[in-house]
């Protein structure tokens, strides 16, 4: 079965994703398609509602050089798998009824990725560099991958994600976004100026957590690295804060105003003030 490779130039149309003569095949995509972007600059602009199509794999390489969708005007489609490594930027979105599955942003020469996810949203993301931005909607999974050379930039607007997983890189959550469990190992680290976390778990010695709006965080366990919500006024709880090895929270704010609910410290652990802990000193 023939693979529709994008061509674009069709005369009147432009850019447009739902005319036949666009594609290599002299047909638009269908259900179970493999469509590749293999090379050329020329945008896809129109026909981005594909709401009915579940492909079976989206191939975006490094010598197509178009963008694909707009800011706030994403390619609407499902697929089971999706990789991008594009010369262009791309804005895409999983459909009402399929989901984008297994996305894979190696984004080799850094251009903007903009993920919006529909009902049936996004399973699986990894993301080997950045800029990427999770715009709305829900992704259970995302993994941000240490990738020597590398420094992916992730930011969430409004989106929900389920389980965030950073080996490397800075994630900051400066819209109403909500992310339920955040791992930091690596040299990771994440700024969250606004929006909802639940939980944290950081790995390692050189990664990072700087917290910095109200909230309740429902559990912190440091194996190692640093807790930092010292550097603004906000008043915050921690539930469950649990120290391993060497970690480190700072939660010495100017308003002292910083609740730990249940502290737990297991070995060596270094720590600034830890807030107003019941039944125990502020200072430890």
């Amino acid at each position: 079965m023939a693979i529709p490779v994008w061509i674009g130039t069709d005369p009147g149309n432009v850019g447009d994703w739902g005319t036949a003569a666009n594609w290599s095949t002299a047909s638009v995509p269908v259900d179970s398609d493999t469509v590749q972007f293999n090379a050329g600059s020329t945008d896809v602009t129109s026909g981005l509602d594909q709401n009915a199509i579940g492909l079976t794999l989206l191939m975006i390489s490094q010598d197509y050089t178009g963008n694909i969708g707009s800011s706030g005007s994403p390619l609407i489609i499902g697929s089971a798998k999706t990789r991008y490594d594009g010369g262009g930027d791309l804005f895409l979105s999983s459909t009402a009824t399929d989901a984008q599955t297994d996305v894979d942003i190696t984004n080799t020469r850094r251009k903007t990725v903009e993920l919006t996810s529909a009902a049936a949203g996004f399973t699986n993301t990894s993301i080997k560099n950045g800029p990427v931005t999770f715009v709305s909607g829900t992704f259970t999974t995302v993994f941000v991958e240490d990738v020597p050379g590398n420094l992916p930039i992730i930011d969430a607007d409004t989106a929900t994600i389920t389980t965030l997983r950073l080996f490397s890189g800075q994630f900051s959550n400066t819209g109403a976004a909500t992310v339920t469990n955040l791992h930091l190992s690596g040299s990771a680290k994440a700024t969250i100026q606004n929006g909802t976390l639940t939980n944290v778990e950081i790995h390692s010695s050189a990664a990072r957590l700087f917290w910095e709006t109200s909230t309740t965080l429902t559990s912190a366990i440091l194996w190692h690295g640093l807790l930092d919500a010292s550097r603004d006024q906000a008043a915050k709880t921690i539930t469950t804060l649990a120290m391993h090895n060497d970690s480190i929270a700072d939660l010495d704010n100017l308003f002292d105003n910083i609740t730990v609910t249940t502290l737990n410290t297991y070995g060596h652990r270094t720590s600034k003030k830890l807030g107003k802990i019941p039944g125990a000193a502020n200072q430890l």
